[in-house]
């Protein structure tokens, strides 16, 4: 059994983008996938199959949890598919029945989603504060959307004033599990505006009920963001806590259609899931 290996969001960073694995036509139960995905320990583990010919379908399994979509795990399996079919454009299904439509042009992937869920204003600001690890709202932002949206898997989206205040964050991980679950929403994003780019935004995101307390690079978030904002395009730095400097690009197709993306970098292909269980 192979799997292959990708940084995907990568910035200019050799060290950059967030980590996926993806795996082709694995028989196993979806107990074994959830296992694997454990075992691996990678932010998520994106499994392919083919059916009689049928588009093929991506299940999502992240260390502790299966999710219904994850955007840089599919990317990466877009990549993956690329080889197979080489083509520029083609489709998928995820498990949770939405059709994904991937573009790949040499090292960059997207991906057109729908907005799935109508925007949801949040103002619980003890809540936040919690979330945060804020003992008094100071550093949140009153001047942006601060909003429960969906492009498949519904963010809470938090602004706060500046990018200082974002990497100073202190977030409480194991409430805002609590909080995620009690209000079926996979994780918040924190995000702050470039005070000179207007297009520039920097975020973090954390969804610790999957396994991983904090992302890399968060691409269902960024398009949940971009339907906050009347702008054609978005960018979103992501990763610089964990030394893993991301980029993720979207573009506001219309009032329903965003596509997301970024570059995808392979960093070892058809690889013994043996071999790298014992290293």
């Amino acid at each position: 059994m192979k799997v292959t290996i990708l940084n995907c969001f990568c910035s200019d960073s050799v060290t950059s983008g967030n980590p996926c694995g993806v795996i082709q036509d694995f028989l196993g139960t979806t107990d074994e996938k959830q296992q694997l995905a454990a075992q691996l320990n990678l932010p998520v583990l994106v499994f392919i199959s083919h059916h009689d010919g049928s588009i093929p379908t991506l299940e999502y399994f992240y260390p502790n949890a299966e999710m219904p979509l994850c955007i840089h795990g599919t990317l990466g399996a877009a990549s993956v598919l690329f080889d197979i079919y080489q083509v520029k454009n083609f489709t998928c299904q995820a498990t949770a029945g939405l059709s994904l439509n991937l573009y790949v042009d040499n090292d960059v992937a997207q991906i057109r989603l729908s907005i799935s869920q109508k925007l949801k204003d949040f103002s619980d600001i003890h809540e936040i504060c919690h979330m945060l690890g804020l003992q008094e709202d100071t550093i949140l932002s009153q001047s942006l959307p601060c909003q429960i949206a969906s492009v498949g898997s519904p963010k809470l989206l938090i602004p706060v004033i500046s990018k200082k205040a974002l990497m100073d964050l202190q977030p409480d991980f194991s409430y805002i599990t609590t909080w995620s679950i009690n209000n079926n929403v996979n994780g918040i994003y924190v995000y702050a505006r470039d005070l000179n780019e207007t297009d520039l935004f920097y975020a973090r995101g954390f969804n610790p009920k999957t396994g991983h307390d904090e992302d890399a690079a968060t691409g269902v978030a960024a398009g949940a963001l971009a339907t906050c904002f009347d702008m054609k395009h978005i960018s979103i730095e992501q990763g610089e806590s964990l030394g893993k400097p991301s980029m993720i690009h979207v573009t506001r197709i219309d009032e329903a259609t965003v596509l997301v993306g970024g570059k995808v970098s392979v960093v070892q292909a058809n690889m013994d899931i043996r071999k790298l269980l014992a290293s």
